[in-house]
């Protein structure tokens, strides 16, 4: 069986362009990179290199043997860039897309805080509901809302938002306050749309352990929550709201809870998406404990 060097050494000299090009970048002698192709030829039976004037060209069975070279040389880079950093203080750029809700409500006030304990940390955040197709290469983590499809990539769920039925004193005096499920029907419902969670037209209600369904309609569809937030307290309808949002206003009068006899179970659960094995570096590692820790809390 060959040795794994002699596959790093095929690999580097591909990627060198030369023999010699490749003993110069891993500091070693001609002779020692041809010994180890020799060797790896021998144990494959094929050769590897057609020989040319200036340029090693690769045969079909090189060429074949090549892609999965590469990924060992690209994992071989990873491993450097991992055991460098094991006991480097966290610095660098990483980029991470995540909802304007839950920047502003769970990561904002938190965040100055943890720029404070990690100066070097340069945060690159795109607010945006994430969607695994969006999720590229150039994005470090995501943080999502709504159910996930299959995917290679790392996903783990963090948490829940739940949500309660409310309008104003206002609206409600203006336009009748409903007494059971049907009665909204005849009030402007406003609706959230995501493409991962789809559009929240369809409330669900709960009493006596039998549940009714509601197909709402209102004036207004949009896929910012917090737009909806504005309008409701503006007067212009009612809507299903977080309860992170409504908590204080229920107390304060400012919203009013509507069927409360009736449960509303919406969970909307909330990912945290990256790439597999990233998180060995620990700029992404702190990141990601920072995400986690602003959601549990």
């Amino acid at each position: 069986m060959a040795d794994i060097e002699q596959y790093f050494v095929f690999g580097t000299v591909v990627k060198a362009g030369s023999f010699s090009a490749a003993a110069k970048q891993l500091g070693v002698s001609n002779s020692h990179i041809s010994k180890q192709i020799a060797r790896l030829e021998k144990s494959l039976q094929v050769r590897l290199f057609q020989p040319m004037p200036r340029r090693n060209q690769l045969t079909d069975a090189g060429k074949s043997l090549l892609a999965d070279t590469e990924m060992l040389l690209a994992g071989y880079d990873q491993l450097q860039q991992t055991a460098e950093s094991i006991h480097a203080e966290p610095s660098g750029p990483v980029r991470v897309v995540l909802p304007p809700l839950l920047a502003k409500i769970f990561l904002l006030p938190r965040l100055p805080a943890f720029l404070k304990q990690f100066p070097k940390i340069q945060l690159e955040l795109t607010l945006a509901q994430a969607t695994l197709q969006a999720f590229s290469k150039n994005v470090d983590m995501a943080i999502t809302l709504g159910s996930l499809p299959d995917s290679s990539l790392i996903s783990k769920r963090i948490g829940e938002l739940g949500a309660s039925l409310v309008g104003t004193p206002a609206y409600l005096q203006a336009h009748g306050v409903p007494q059971k499920p049907a009665d909204l029907m005849q009030l402007n419902c406003l609706i959230t749309h995501y493409e991962t969670i789809g559009d929240m037209h369809e409330w669900v209600f709960i009493k006596d352990q039998q549940s009714v369904l509601v197909t709402v309609r209102g004036n207004v569809r949009v896929n910012d929550h917090q737009v909806i937030e504005e309008l409701v307290l503006s007067h212009a309808g009612i809507s299903m709201l977080g309860d992170y949002f409504t908590k204080d206003k229920l107390q304060s009068g400012e919203l009013v809870r509507l069927l409360p006899d009736y449960e509303t179970p919406i969970k909307t659960p909330v990912y945290v998406v990256y790439h597999d094995r990233k998180l060995t570096v620990p700029k992404l590692q702190v990141v990601h404990d920072f995400v986690i820790g602003c959601i549990d809390n």
